[in-house]
């Protein structure tokens, strides 16, 4: 034990360097900037101790494992699977076995949690689009700990017995029968964590938009309250210390099993009984050596964790309140309060905003306020209000206060959208930002820095794709739907279908992009305008194409054969237009591009009718063919591929479509007459990038957890 806590103390202060390294490398394997990172910081650790290289590495083999053990296993339908039911919600349950299972049953209202339930279902093939800065729905459940997604046919009740995790849905159902439907949400919210879908009483976009989100999720703010009320009570009744602290520990372990263990509490309880323990036996580590602690145990348990929201926020607000808390020392109270959310919120900028994708102007002073209001009226009141129901008239006015404020704030507020379009930018930011913590009382340096930071912000909203073109033809399942970015325009070339996730909106706004410049649809068919109405409630659209008249409540242009139009440097010219034909498919229309000095073909769904036709009629070679309808065999025939000689195909198709496309009869004839065919059904979203300075082709494969790949080739 001695020879520990000597090891340890000989490297305080530096086991962060062994947290980051480990973060770096499990970020490394979707991040090329990671990979870089972790270099660097192996050098660094390197030069310090190579004790922390040890301690690093054999952190970095347990994930590793871990990794491993989370990915191989897989799950069969109608597989009978026992466990226990641990979190009952509307229409599902958490089920805890050899891993844990998020299930949808009918008759929710039987079961609770303790339960042990045999169950049979079928696993939910929910689909994730492999799209940039969209949500990945897989890496969520991973993030969870979640293996697989389960609709329930079969559900066999075996026994039920008392778990910890019951407590907090005894005291949901406390809640629900003693107070108003109004006080049940913010009460279930501040004590459980518990959010319940009810916009009207919560407001959630005017809290959205106003940046107060954060403190709707149960945190160290709330342990930290709690535990300092509970010391101010202690110490009036004149109890020993040790006494003090074994009810300080009793505490943190009751409202960990009250809020059911999240997370966020979890790491402000690990910091509290580590700065009590490193008090008792003397022993030299830091506040950061703690949080470091705990942040490699949560890692080993669940590497895929780093991915969750709240343990982001959670991690980097407490490390960066602990590293810059020597700038407040001199300050008083309510001017520090104000000071640590200023830097909180701007910390967590690059993280909040790719959620909320605009920023409200008065988010600083709403914050302000709210999280005074919050800490010293709200919150303590929510607890005394639990155990003293006769109270909830007082309860009602603080509640009504608190919405009244949200609704003013809201009125004055002034939202703007902007977001970090990529990691780069978020690396930036962040680096300026601790470059300003460094040289905080140098007023020189920081104006620079300031500037600097200011400047990065700019760049990010101005140049969302760093001044690149580029073609980008996106995985969204069975349908079509490609980005065309020439300069400052965008253009879009068929929607996809309805997207209940909004994906492609998703990945708009989080670029910053306001307006769409050109949207064309090629023909009338769900699966290629599907997200239109969508698209055009979101975004200021200027032109949308289409190639005849249709039922839809937008303003259109029917653009016909021979006619031309631009994107940027981008030139567009219609090959085929509305044919009158009964098959909607053969009404598509075909637009030959030239972009980036390389000649293409979008074909929307042409079969080989209309392909016979351009035979006929044209004669020309291609460097990136869409190919049609799919991959269909109706499509793609042998003369046409000979005529049109395309050294790129890219086939838009979802994964295990039920009409089996692409078809094997065209995928032998594209596969005699094409360079190289893509899928996005497996390769993903492709994307074809041009540069001014080179003449060069980069094409790149991206999917979600995974590094992504680049071909390079001359134009």
């Amino acid at each position: 034990m001695n020879r520990l806590k000597n090891l340890l103390q000989y490297d305080a202060g530096k086991f962060i360097h062994v947290g980051i390294l480990v973060l770096f490398y499990i970020l490394s394997k979707t991040s090329y900037l990671a990979i870089g990172c972790f270099i660097i910081e192996f050098i660094i650790i390197l030069k310090q101790s190579k004790s922390l290289i040890i301690y690093a590495l054999i952190f970095i083999i347990l994930i590793t494992f871990r990794i491993y053990s989370i990915d191989k296993t897989d799950i069969s339908n109608n597989a009978l699977i026992e466990g226990t039911i641990i979190r009952v919600e509307e229409k599902r349950f958490l089920l805890r076995s050899d891993f844990n299972y998020l299930c949808y049953y009918d008759d929710i209202d039987s079961l609770s949690p303790g339960m042990t339930v045999q169950i049979k279902g079928k696993t939910l093939d929910y689909e994730t689009y492999q799209i940039m800065n969209t949500f990945d729905y897989d890496l969520y459940l991973r993030s969870e700990k979640i293996k697989a997604v389960i609709s329930i046919n079969k559900l066999n009740i075996k026994e039920s017995h008392f778990i910890i995790q019951k407590i907090p849905y005894m005291i949901s159902k406390y809640i629900e029968k003693n107070y108003t439907e109004e006080n049940q949400i913010f009460l279930k919210l501040f004590v459980l964590g518990i959010q319940e879908n009810n916009n009207n009483i919560l407001l959630k976009d005017d809290i959205r938009q106003i940046g107060i989100s954060h403190l709707f999720a149960i945190s160290g703010l709330h342990l930290g309250l709690v535990i300092g009320l509970l010391n101010f009570l202690i110490k009036k009744l004149y109890i020993s210390k040790q006494f003090n602290q074994s009810i300080i520990l009793g505490f943190i372990i009751l409202y960990n099993i009250i809020t059911g263990f999240k997370i966020t509490i979890l790491r402000a309880s690990f910091l509290v009984i580590g700065l009590s323990l490193v008090k008792i036996y003397r022993i030299l580590l830091t506040r950061t050596d703690l949080i470091t602690f705990s942040f490699l145990g949560f890692t080993v348990f669940n590497p895929y964790i780093i991915y969750n929201l709240g343990f982001e926020l959670s991690y980097l607000i407490v490390l960066v309140l602990i590293l810059s808390s020597y700038l407040f020392k001199d300050t008083n109270k309510i001017l520090s309060i104000i000071r640590t959310t200023i830097l909180a919120t701007l910390f967590s900028l690059p993280l909040t905003s790719s959620i909320n994708h605009e920023i409200g102007l008065v988010f600083i002073y709403a914050n302000i306020f709210f999280i005074i209001y919050v800490t010293y009226i709200f919150l303590p009141m929510t607890f005394l209000i639990l155990f003293l129901p006769f109270l909830e008239p007082f309860y009602s006015v603080l509640t009504n206060i608190f919405i009244k404020a949200v609704i003013f704030f809201n009125e004055i507020n002034k939202t703007i959208y902007f977001t970090f379009p990529n990691n780069l930018y978020r690396f930036l930011f962040w680096f300026l930002l601790i470059l300003i913590l460094i040289y905080y009382k140098n007023l020189k340096k920081r104006l620079i820095i300031t500037i600097s930071l200011i400047l990065i912000c700019i760049s990010s909203y101005i140049f969302p794709f760093g001044g690149i073109n580029f073609v980008r033809f996106f995985d969204i399942g069975q349908g079509d739907g490609v980005h065309i970015h020439d300069g400052i325009c965008n253009l879009i070339i068929d929607t996809g279908d309805i997207d209940d996730y909004n994906h492609i909106i998703q990945y708009f706004k989080n670029y910053n992009i306001t307006k769409i410049d050109i949207i064309v649809i090629s023909h009338w068919h769900s699966d290629h305008y599907g997200e239109l109405e969508d698209l055009a409630k979101e975004f200021n659209i200027d032109k949308i194409y289409v190639n005849h008249n249709f039922d839809i409540d937008l303003d259109y242009v029917v653009i016909n054969k021979g006619q031309t139009f631009n994107c940027g440097k981008a030139k567009f010219q219609v090959i085929s237009a509305n044919h009158n034909d009964i098959n909607e498919n053969n009404n598509s229309l075909v637009i030959y591009g030239i972009i980036g000095g390389n000649s293409y073909l979008f074909t929307g769904d042409i079969e080989k009718e209309i392909e016979e036709e351009l035979v006929e009629k044209y004669q020309f070679k291609l460097d990136v063919l869409k190919v049609a309808h799919h991959g269909s065999n109706t499509s793609s025939i042998t003369s046409f591929i000979n005529m049109t000689q395309p050294k790129i195909a890219i086939i838009s198709v979802g994964k295990n479509n039920i009409y089996n496309f692409p078809g094997n009869e065209a995928l032998n004839r594209l596969t005699q007459g094409v360079e190289k065919i893509y899928r996005t059904d497996r390769d993903g979203t492709i994307t074809i990038y041009y540069t001014n300075i080179f003449q060069i082709r980069i094409i790149e494969i991206y999917r979600h957890i995974c590094r992504r790949k680049y071909i390079l080739s001359w134009l």
